[in-house]
This record gives structure tokens, C-alpha cells and sequence, in this order.
């Protein structure tokens, strides 16, 4: 934040900041109050319409011991703020978080990784949220789940909700060798 002014007069349509910086859900709502009105002071400048970095890699979103529920509490505190200043997407990206555990069953942790999207996409329905979440497919030395475009396709179709899409970034699609 800060810096809306330079970025308008460079040229720039629009900005992406990142979940933790920007939405801060870790922080608790008096810090938010103070950081919403920011935000929305900036957006009249040039409007934030993304966010990446959604779950930090603190949470476990496959393997033996998932975290599901903190990181559902967190993403839904995120999804809630970035209702209320408007913003478009949050771009799931997350490779540590959604990253299967060696020696973990792979189909397995599709499957997790799959169930937490969809208690995600129910809980944001639940609560009418109107951010809609982008699944992106990260190139394999970011993560071992999710790394092409047709992957994340057919898992967008398993989970079954307008509330989450996909993002075909072109750098993880030429570094995983994927045609544009």
C-alpha cells in the first residue's frame, strides 16, 4: 500500500498484491479496520483487483495430518475482507500448502486438496461471497499437485462451483512445457 499514485502515473491499469500483505487475515479486525480504509483510499486511485499467495505453506492441505479447518478459517476470514473492498480474485496458487508429502499417496492427496476446494467453495456460497477463486497450476518445482492447465480443469469440474475457476498463467505453463 502507498504507492497507487506511482503506479497510476506509470501507466498501470490495475495492481495484484498478495493475500497475507494485503487482506491480512491473520490480523484481527481492528487491524483490518485500519488497513480496509487504506485499501479502499487506494482503490479510488487504481484499484487492487487480485491477490496471490493465498495459504501459506503453514497449512496442510494433503498428507497425513491435514489442517483443513485452520486453513478454512483463514480463508474464509480472507475471502470476507476482500468482499469488502471489492476485490476480484485471490489466485490460489499455494504450492507449500497444497505440495503431496513424499511417500504420501498421490490420489490421496488429490482427493484432500479436492474436498478442502469444495468445503471452500460451500462455505464461501454459505456466506455469499462474491471474490471468486482462481486455481493456478504451479510448475513442478513448486509443487507436486496441480501443475498443468488440463489438471486443474478437470479438478475446477470435480469441485463444482462458479466460485472457483482457473488461472492459466503462462510462466508455469512454458516452465512445465505446456503450449499457450
Amino acid at each position: 500500500l502507498g504507492e497507487a499514485a506511482d503506479l497510476k502515473d506509470a501507466g498501470y491499469d490495475f495492481c495484484e498484491n498478495s493475500v497475507s500483505a494485503f487482506l491480512i487475515p491473520d490480523k484481527d479486525d481492528a487491524a483490518w479496520a485500519e488497513q480496509k480504509e487504506k485499501i479502499l483510499a487506494e482503490n479510488k486511485i487504481l484499484k487492487t483487483v487480485s491477490c496471490n499467495g493465498f495459504l501459506p505453506g503453514t497449512f496442510r492441505l494433503t498428507g497425513p495430518e491435514p489442517t483443513h479447518e485452520a486453513a478454512l478459517e483463514y480463508a474464509m476470514r480472507a475471502c470476507r475482507r476482500a468482499d469488502e473492498v471489492g476485490l476480484d480474485y485471490i489466485v490460489f496458487g499455494s504450492g507449500a500448502a497444497r505440495k503431496i508429502p513424499d511417500g504420501f499417496d498421490h490420489a490421496e492427496g488429490r482427493r484432500q486438496f479436492v474436498a478442502f476446494c469444495r468445503k471452500l467453495a460451500a462455505a464461501m456460497e454459505a456466506a455469499g461471497c462474491r471474490v471468486t477463486i482462481v486455481l493456478e497450476p504451479l510448475n513442478w518445482k513448486e509443487t507436486n499437485l496441480l501443475n498443468y492447465v488440463r489438471e486443474g480443469a478437470e479438478i475446477v469440474d470435480e469441485i463444482g462451483s462458479d466460485r472457483i475457476r482457473l488461472l492459466a498463467d503462462l510462466y508455469h505453463m512454458c516452465a512445465g512445457g505446456e503450449k499457450a
